[in-house]
């Protein structure tokens, strides 16, 4: 959700799912759509409105997180530890499908 583009690795490795960009002007409720019927949500957004939507996905089928930017580590690890959901943060080198199944596996 959000960045300059999707990850052709998640298709690769048959997760589905989509690109979605995210709008200056976008609220939570306009981007819910998004995750309705998600699993885990790759975040490349930036930290922005990271900490708001944590908070959303809560409320949501999504079980999962993967953040793929630099800013917002300690509000993921955060989330975390208050929703209990389960986060991966993704490292150099590692395919956002490496990501999204390590998040799975937890």
């Amino acid at each position: 959700m959000g960045g300059d583009g999707a990850d052709s690795s998640l298709e690769e490795a048959g997760y589905a799912g989509g690109h979605v960009p995210l709008a200056a002007g976008d609220t939570l409720n306009a981007v819910s759509v998004a995750v309705e019927g998600a699993s885990v949500v790759v975040w490349r957004a930036g930290a922005g409105r990271l900490e708001a939507f944590l908070d959303f996905i809560v409320d949501t089928p999504v079980r999962g997180f993967v953040l793929d930017a630099p800013e917002g580590v300690e509000l993921v690890e955060a989330a975390a530890l208050t929703h209990r959901i389960p986060v991966a943060l993704r490292t150099d080198g590692e395919s956002a499908a490496d990501a999204v199944t390590r998040v799975l596996a937890a």
